[in-house]
């Protein structure tokens, strides 16, 4: 049995934002961090849910280990996330670094947030489209109607 492990970087962030703190003091500071797969596919050896090429594929989700199961005795690839956190405490402290794992989970296929999503996305499609258009073909005004229709008979089933 092969036992490997392989890492890859799928999202960071660096802020300098309310540095350098004060003795005594304290600092609180929310980031959103959204890994996508499709800022991702220019780099080899990401896990995916789905092909490359499709336009949904998702980063693989978090694998589940039952409770009181050991992740070591998982058969297959086994998927987890973390957060590395690096503080650094200035010259006499040196830099803190720290690992906080997280679960990434898609929604099931046929549940409600999947089709409210899919739904989202599909908006958000919509209008990233006609902005574009909006910029190449001026005198033109393109509608898809049957878009709407559809995405107004999805959003009252979600309902």
């Amino acid at each position: 049995m092969v036992n490997a492990q392989f890492s890859k970087y799928v999202a960071s962030l660096e802020t300098r934002e309310g540095c350098p703190i004060t003795p005594g003091a304290s600092f609180t500071k929310v980031a959103y961090l959204v890994p996508l797969a499709s800022s991702n596919k220019d780099r080899r050896g990401v896990a995916l849910d789905g092909r490359l090429r499709d336009d949904d594929a998702n980063l693989a989700s978090s694998t589940l280990v039952p409770e009181g199961k050991c992740p070591i005795d998982a058969i297959g690839i086994v998927i987890s996330y973390s957060l590395r956190v690096k503080l650094n405490c200035g010259t006499l402290g040196g830099e803190l670094i720290t690992d906080v794992p997280f679960k990434l989970l898609h929604p099931a296929p046929g549940s409600i947030e999947k089709e409210r999503a899919q739904a989202l996305k599909k908006m958000r499609s919509l209008e990233k489209s006609r902005y574009q258009q909006s910029f190449t073909n001026d005198d033109e005004d393109n509608i898809v109607f049957e878009d709407f229709a559809r995405f107004r008979l999805s959003r009252d089933e979600l309902e």
